[in-house]
């Protein structure tokens, strides 16, 4: 099993790079390592709802901007 790029409470900034805009950028934050997914809420999102994201670490949409 190999380890995760990034770790619960580390935040991101989502962006998406390719397609059709607008590409606005969103604050999200891990709340979940499960293996192997990570779970992830966007603060720009009202109703906090959670995402599982099995590919995150080699997401070029996903930017690391602090660790936990």
């Amino acid at each position: 099993m190999r380890k995760h790029q990034y770790n619960q409470g580390d935040l991101l900034r989502f962006q998406r790079t390719v397609g059709i805009g607008p590409f606005t950028p969103h604050l999200c934050v891990i709340i979940k390592v499960i293996e192997p997914y990570y779970q992830i809420k966007s603060a720009n999102d009202p109703h906090w709802k959670i995402w599982d994201i099995k590919d995150l670490d080699n997401d070029p949409n996903f930017t690391l901007l602090a660790r936990a």
